[in-house]
């Protein structure tokens, strides 16, 4: 078993704890298990909502954590000698040749914090923001301008993925932009939910509106009346759809765009619907409504026919009655 069949399955082991519902379907531990590399499956499950601590311990639990073993060196097992560095992000060995041998750094643990933490908040922002592009944060899992758990782990991935690359002498502070431009330009999925928007049925439409015809007027619809209720019912359905992208596009926290300027404002989306005076859209309702439209003439001459039959025959019964 290579080493992201062992990750995958014990992050799923951590997902499915006895107590906890799995956050994890089905397709996403198929789509892990044809990743590439270990840093690509801890950015997904962490971008799913696993916390970090399980993936941590799924780390552990498969044998790939970057910890420091204190047998490597017999002098800090009796806490004497040079002090132990620390691990080396990414889960490398100390023995771990980069890709170009020239380049003799890494990035350990703690080096996210030494580096990062102390930004201002508006580079804070701009690194946020780089981090969602790249599909290691997703917008509302994170605190905008603070240097939190979510963005720390997603710059550890960043980190490890340069530590393999090779990271040169004295420029710690800068190489990794390398590693987080690849992940710019090769997303990995962000977790958050993609809104589509499906079509009506057209068969299923057109049957709806001939049973309105047939139920209230006896009759099958005419093409254009059946065009045009049609079109207005597929017109509806998009509104509908656009709304509720709208309300969840706001309901995910800022923008990259608005990360980069600054402008991350919260938004009560309560208060926008009141703003607005945005209403539910609803396409069977206007279905109802537009029909009833269509066809009142028609209702209404047929309702003067009944009321005109009505009569003669209460005439007539009242004729016949007297002549009996």
């Amino acid at each position: 078993m290579n080493d992201i069949d062992k990750l995958v399955q014990a992050i799923v082991e951590q997902d499915t704890l006895a107590g906890q519902n799995p956050l994890l379907t089905e397709d996403d531990i198929q789509q892990m298990k044809l990743m590439s590399t270990v840093d690509d499956v801890q950015a997904f499950a962490i971008t799913k909502g696993l916390p970090a601590a399980k993936v941590n311990s799924a780390l552990i639990s498969a044998g790939l954590d970057a910890g420091a073993d204190p047998l490597d060196d017999i002098s800090g097992l009796f806490g004497f000698g040079a002090e132990a560095l620390p691990g080396i992000i990414g889960g490398l060995p100390s023995s771990y040749t980069p890709r170009n041998p020239a380049d003799t750094d890494f990035y350990r643990e703690g080096d996210e914090y030494n580096i990062f933490a102390n930004l201002p908040v508006e580079d804070l922002y701009g690194l946020q923001a780089r981090l969602i592009q790249g599909g290691l944060l997703a917008r509302g899992g994170f605190t905008p301008g603070d240097f939190d758990s979510a963005t720390a782990s997603a710059m550890r991935l960043v980190l490890g993925r340069q530590n393999r690359m090779g990271v040169k002498s004295g420029e710690k502070d800068i190489a990794w932009n390398e590693a987080l431009l690849l992940y710019q330009n090769e997303p990995l999925p962000s977790g958050e939910e993609v809104s589509v928007f499906l079509p009506p049925d057209y068969a299923e439409v057109s049957t709806r509106i001939r049973n309105l015809f047939t139920e209230n007027l006896g009759r099958q619809p005419k093409g254009y009346e059946l065009t045009l209720l049609a079109e207005q019912f597929y017109n509806d359905s998009t509104l509908q759809s656009q709304q509720q992208s709208e309300l969840q596009e706001m309901a995910l926290g800022p923008t990259v765009e608005e990360l980069e300027a600054g402008n991350i404002g919260t938004k009560n989306i309560q208060d926008v619907v009141e703003e607005t005076g945005a209403t539910e859209v609803s396409p069977t309702g206007r279905l109802y409504e537009n029909f009833n439209n269509l066809i009142q003439r028609e209702k209404d001459r047929l309702q003067a026919n009944a009321d005109i039959q009505t009569t003669g025959r209460n005439m007539l019964g009242t004729i016949l009655g007297t002549r009996r």
